[in-house]
């Protein structure tokens, strides 16, 4: 069970299931873009706990740059 863009239950039903074989040039890029999409959210939940917790204290440099 799924949903469509629209929002819309979608039902699917499998008839068989294969084994397939991948390519290994098509394995590597299938790994990398996991990994980096991995980083990528590490980074990001990083910068949301740091900004949660920081104080921020802005000085007479952006204060210059207004």
């Amino acid at each position: 069970m799924g949903t469509d863009l629209q929002g819309n239950v979608v039902l699917l039903a499998l008839d068989e299931v294969k084994a397939g074989a991948m390519p290994e040039e098509q394995k590597k890029a299938m790994v990398q873009g996991i990994t980096q999409n991995n980083a990528q959210i590490a980074f990001e939940a990083l910068m949301s706990n740091l900004r949660k917790s920081a104080k921020i204290k802005l000085g007479d440099v952006v204060e210059q740059q207004q």
